[in-house]
């Protein structure tokens, strides 16, 4: 009786102060009792998956900056003008058109990868990055620069398509570890594509190697024809190699993409006949409550996209 009293002649704001603390003090008592997620050791990466990841990560701002150091030397080779104006607008077109047709795709790029499977997107954007940017090391003209360019950005959409499969192959005990790789590889991508003559990765180091490196490259007439496909080809190496591995090693991490390809394997076919119905109209609802939040995320995602622009 004398503390509801009390508790009756406390003001409200104290009334509701001593409720949260006794509901605090449950809540710790409990998470106590029950383990606290915290002391949970962290569940170990996947070292193969991660390193690929980091390839993509590493060569989309290698493939954006490796033509800065020689853009303009290469467009003075092209000889369509003298005139340093025109030559800075013709730089910004072939610059730009990557990024361009970077935005363009990336979300399509992101819905493919929902219903076909991330390794798909993956695989074929590192595949493509190579191809086009050796491409671009083979220009002798303004269209085939910026038709080059431009392929490599449309094939190179897959960096978002990379952030899923880390959340997908990790959980809260490692996520954060994983996600810390991002700003790395992509810092290294930056250095390694604008520095110039300071290591042998560098775009303007590597350019016209005929005339840098006459007692290795002097004779060879193909680096004479085209000067500015050495620093092209290096970029491209690393992308190849991830291809490579990962059409090795890399698994498919897209959960809806491993339920159907277990179900479309003759192994187990004969045990999910009797289920085939009820599977069914369960693949059908997730696909369209996917596809819903697929439109809510494409709208809010060009929101972020236009404003952070």
């Amino acid at each position: 009786m004398v503390q509801t009293a009390t508790q009756q002649s406390e003001p409200p704001s104290k009334q509701r102060r001593r409720l949260f603390d006794e509901e605090e003090l449950d809540l710790s008592t409990t998470r106590e009792n029950e383990g606290h997620p915290l002391d949970i050791p962290p569940t170990p990466l996947p070292k193969i998956q991660m390193l690929v990841i980091g390839i993509v990560l590493f060569s989309d701002p290698l493939t954006s900056t490796i033509l800065f150091p020689f853009i303009y030397f290469m467009i003075k080779d092209f000889q369509i003008t003298d005139d340093e104006t025109e030559i800075g607008r013709y730089a910004g077109w072939i610059t730009s058109v990557f990024f361009i047709c970077q935005f363009f795709t990336a979300i399509p790029w992101g819905r493919f990868s929902d219903r076909h499977g991330r390794r798909p997107v993956m695989l074929i954007g590192l595949i493509g990055n190579s191809i086009s940017t050796c491409l671009f090391g083979l220009s002798k003209n303004l269209w085939w620069a910026v038709g080059s360019r431009a392929l490599c950005g449309i094939v190179n959409g897959n960096s978002g398509v990379a952030r899923s499969m880390v959340t997908e192959i990790t959980d809260e005990t490692n996520r954060a570890a994983a996600f810390s790789i991002f700003g790395f590889c992509w810092g290294i991508g930056l250095i390694a594509g604008k520095e110039q003559r300071k290591n042998l990765c560098k775009g303007g180091f590597l350019c016209k190697p005929a005339e840098h490196f006459p007692s290795l490259f002097g004779n060879v007439q193909f680096l004479k024809d085209f000067p500015y496909f050495l620093p092209c080809l290096v970029s491209s190496i690393g992308s190849f190699g991830g291809y490579l591995l990962g059409y090795c090693c890399l698994k498919e991490t897209n959960p809806d993409v491993i339920r159907r390809q277990k179900r479309a394997n003759p192994d187990e076919r004969t045990a999910l006949l009797a289920d085939d119905a009820t599977a069914r109209d369960e693949d059908d609802e997730p696909t369209t409550k996917n596809s819903s939040k697929i439109r809510q995320i494409t709208k809010a995602s060009y929101a972020v996209i236009v404003g952070y622009a």
